[in-house]
């Protein structure tokens, strides 16, 4: 039986293999370094939606905190005027009980 032996010798398949790995390689991180810039684009156009976002969420805050400050004014002025009502009918009882 013979034992397998090791040759140091670079035929043409081992040099097309070589090629193609290297090739490969090269077009693999070309597609890396395109999705990893696309991918900073995306974020970056996020970042400027969540901006415009933001923006627009705190106007309608402002605007529902004006809106609720205006109704507890008016609710204040209906309570004075319930209590002044009140008040008054409280007189007319008061007279007309005498």
């Amino acid at each position: 039986m013979t034992k397998p032996a090791f040759e140091w010798q670079i035929s043409l398949g081992n040099v097309i293999q070589i090629a193609l790995l290297l090739v490969a390689g090269a077009i693999g991180g070309a597609t890396f370094d395109a999705r990893i810039t696309a991918n900073e684009t995306a974020i970056k156009n996020g970042m400027a939606d969540v901006r415009r976002i933001d923006a627009d969420h705190e106007q309608r805050l402002r605007t529902m905190e004006t809106s609720n400050a205006r109704a507890a004014e008016r609710f204040t002025s209906i309570v004075a005027l319930l209590a002044r009502i009140d008040s008054r009918l409280e007189r007319i009882e008061k007279g007309d009980r005498r």
